[in-house]
């Protein structure tokens, strides 16, 4: 990443400037970074990125009171855009490696079959914690 190098564009860059390579590994911008990065210029990076990427993610909902369809975002993505607004100072460069690291692991850039996984072993190990199911009815004591 150009912004680990110093780099940025200042949210001055394209959706045709944006490339994935080396079979979905790394995602790249072709344009030449202009400036040289600041929290400011890193947060203008993100929105850019917000602005071109999200709406091919946006999907129609129906409000249940209502009956109105409406699109929406899943709800990783809003947080993800919370998250990178909280950009480290450039000079904490423990704090701004460890930021990179959280967003290059997030589940909006995780591939379908890897964010299925990860909500099912959620969903699993959450369930595993409940409390077993409490009662005092059992199968023989109805049989009287």
């Amino acid at each position: 990443m150009l912004h680990k190098k110093g780099l940025c564009w200042n949210g001055k860059w394209k959706a045709e400037h944006m490339k994935v390579r080396n079979d979905i590994k790394d995602f790249v911008i072709t344009e030449m970074p202009n400036d040289t990065t600041s929290k400011e210029g890193m947060q203008a990076d993100f929105r850019n990125f917000f602005e071109i990427i999200f709406p091919y993610y946006e999907h129609e909902e129906i409000d249940s009171a209502s009956g109105e369809k409406k699109k929406v975002l899943p709800c990783y993505f809003l947080q993800f855009q919370h998250n990178c607004m909280e950009v480290p100072e450039v000079h904490e460069r423990e704090k701004l490696e460890k930021f990179q690291r959280f967003l290059g692991c997030h589940p909006a850039f995780m591939s379908p079959a890897a964010l299925s996984t990860l909500i099912c072993h959620l969903y699993r190990d959450c369930d595993s914690l409940r409390k077993p199911f409490s009662t005092t009815w059992t199968m023989f004591e109805d049989s009287e």
